[in-house]
């Protein structure tokens, strides 16, 4: 399929989505929403069993909005069949349209501000493998090459390259709203980061010709074999906790965040991608039962690109359309 016709369809349902989703009737309903959470903060609390109170509210919001006013402007013939996909997922006449809905709590994730947070199935491209070059161990600063550590994406037998079943491309957008779960502000000039944006993440084919399938700027987690089917599908790559019989090189992967610790080691692959070098990691004991054992990484579980990815790029600043509550 071509590229270009691609990107074209990508800046199209870009726009139309923006006119449902910064409609003032959105932004009067996400207003709604705050003062609710902000009335209701304590019983919702008390009765609620989930961190995220907006999340919820969120995607039946856009539910109601794209299936409601924009079933028309999107030409939407058709749900899409597969879960398998973003939280809003449905055929037009000529695409597949993933939308996933991101609310971002500035106390608990003040690293998404800034990024656009997403995980596999939500995206169709093939990033290169990150983090990938040469590193320095924590140990004695000797210098090695690592591969990089891969981050899949939703790739079926009938979703292969971003194409549904060959015929359509699968067109993939985040939209995403800051708040502040302290308090529940959205909206409020109270909340500095107040913000909603809707970014067009790029196609597979579109990622390689514009992009050199570098999107992705940071991972936020990784999936460990850490499973009893797991340990029988891989059973060279079970959890240990004494490395006294292993060579492992502790570095930082990512030394300008928060530099998470991980251990390489010489000669060892990863067992989904046999041209990657494996990754020994640590996790936090609040993150992970496992926390005392070295686990090996799978891949990244869940991804971030910095909004300036787009925003500094002239010819792709279109793709984050952000819109700053008064």
């Amino acid at each position: 399929m071509d590229v270009r016709y691609i990107y074209k369809l990508e800046k199209h349902y870009h726009r139309v989505l923006s006119e449902i989703l910064f409609s003032n009737e959105v932004i009067s309903s996400i207003k709604k929403l705050e003062k609710t959470s902000i009335e209701d903060r304590k019983e919702i609390k008390e009765k609620w069993l989930q961190t995220n109170t907006i999340e919820t509210l969120l995607e039946r919001l856009v539910r109601f909005y794209i299936y409601g006013m924009g079933a028309k402007k999107l030409n939407i013939i058709d749900a899409y069949h597969s879960p398998l996909s973003s939280d809003v997922a449905f055929e037009t006449v000529d695409a597949i349209i993933f939308i996933d809905t991101k609310t971002i709590d500035k106390k608990s994730n003040p690293g998404d501000i800034n990024s656009i947070p997403f995980k596999p199935n939500q995206i169709t491209f093939k990033n290169k493998p990150l983090y990938g070059g040469e590193h320095k161990s924590l140990d004695n600063d000797e210098v090695f090459h690592f591969s990089g550590t891969n981050f899949p994406n939703n790739s079926t037998k009938i979703t292969k390259n971003g194409i549904y079943r060959n015929k359509k491309p699968i067109l993939t957008f985040i939209f995403g709203l800051h708040y502040l779960s302290s308090k529940n502000l959205i909206t409020s000039t109270l909340f500095e980061e107040r913000e909603m944006y809707l970014a067009s993440m790029p196609h597979y084919f579109v990622a390689d010709e514009y992009f050199e399938n570098d999107i992705i700027s940071n991972f936020k987690s990784y999936d460990y074999i850490d499973s009893d089917n797991e340990y029988k599908k891989y059973p060279n790559y079970k959890p240990f906790k004494n490395a006294s019989n292993k060579t492992l090189i502790p570095f930082k992967p990512n030394p300008e965040g928060r530099g998470a610790i991980f251990y390489f080691e010489p000669g060892k692959k990863s067992p989904l991608f046999n041209n990657s070098d494996l990754l020994w990691g640590k996790p936090k004991k609040e993150k992970h039962k496992l926390y005392d054992f070295f686990l090996a990484v799978l891949y990244g579980s869940a991804a971030r690109t910095l909004k300036t990815k787009f925003t500094e790029n002239p010819d792709e600043k279109w793709r984050l359309k952000q819109y700053f509550f008064d």
